[in-house]
């Protein structure tokens, strides 16, 4: 049965569970402290957040290609809209926009270098990884030792 005590349990443990994935950062760039939450690239892509343009740069950056792409070269626009999107879905407070206003830290005031620190944050789970990580490709040694 559903009683008010019940409910209040649930109430307090999903404010709990929301509160431990939010936490507190000074950006390098702008010195602004902000409170960013943990978002991967894959929940990004199975919800439906990035756009059919991003989804092959995304896919090399979830597997671990994503360090040959350049960011001088026809990748950097691409490079940019994939950090600012995480940017945009990472950042809980200030509230975040395209453009600032009064009630808006502005995406286009943001500093690449702070983005960069978010995107690095994010991808952070991901990255401690890759050690572990196969390469798609590669065959297990049967004769290696187990475990």
């Amino acid at each position: 049965m559903d009683t008010a005590n019940d409910r209040g349990d649930l109430r307090k443990l999903l404010e709990e569970y929301r509160r431990s994935l939010v936490s507190e950062h000074t950006l390098p760039g702008s010195s602004l402290t902000v409170k960013l939450k943990q978002v991967g690239l894959e929940d990004l892509l199975f919800q439906g957040e990035i756009p059919d343009t991003l989804s092959g740069l995304v896919q090399q950056a979830i597997d671990g290609k994503g360090k040959n792409m350049s960011l001088s070269g026809a990748d950097l626009p691409m490079v940019l809209d994939m950090m600012n999107l995480v940017t945009r879905a990472a950042l809980v407070w200030p509230p975040v926009a395209d453009t600032g206003d009064d009630e808006h830290l502005g995406l286009d005031e943001l500093p690449f270098v702070d983005k960069e620190y978010i995107f690095d944050f994010c991808n952070g789970g991901a990255n401690a990884l890759k050690p572990f990580r196969t390469e798609s490709n590669e065959e297990p040694d049967p004769a290696a030792p187990a475990g």
